[in-house]
């Protein structure tokens, strides 16, 4: 079993080395601390790894390929088992739709990707849940 302190700001990279995403773990937001790695298990060429935090909610769940690009849904969740964001790859590139919460649980942003660049409805609301902005992206 490994156990995980994140600190500082850790960068996720899409196989041509761009950045997908970008996440700053801060000591003040405890949420995003205090995680233990319990779970990587393979099947076929995917593997599911899964962390959890100390009180047994999951933390972070992944599929990754053989070469160890994310394929699949991303997720993360609060400790007290709220979605944060989920997002959506196809051998390491984004693609389909990437979604980040509010604390409260409702819809902060939509975003459609296709062959890791925005393509479609990029869409924010407030955090009641009211549409902010709706933007179109188109595949160049």
């Amino acid at each position: 079993m490994l156990v995980h302190t994140r600190l500082g700001e850790f960068n996720y990279y899409n196989q041509n080395g761009s950045v997908y995403l970008s996440i700053n773990y801060d000591p003040d937001y405890e949420s995003l601390l205090d995680s233990t790695e319990i779970a990587s298990v393979s099947v076929d060429s995917l593997t599911l790894e899964k962390t959890f935090y100390t009180n047994g909610a999951v933390n972070e769940e992944s599929l990754f390929t053989s070469n160890g690009s994310p394929h699949g849904t991303k997720a993360k969740y609060t400790k007290k088992g709220n979605i944060v964001y989920s997002i959506q790859f196809n051998n390491g590139v984004n693609n389909g739709t990437s979604v980040f919460y509010f604390p409260n649980g409702n819809v902060m942003s939509s975003t459609e990707f296709k062959d890791g660049l925005k393509h479609g409805e990029n869409i924010t609301y407030d955090s009641k849940g009211k549409v902010k902005s709706v933007k179109v992206y188109k595949k160049r």
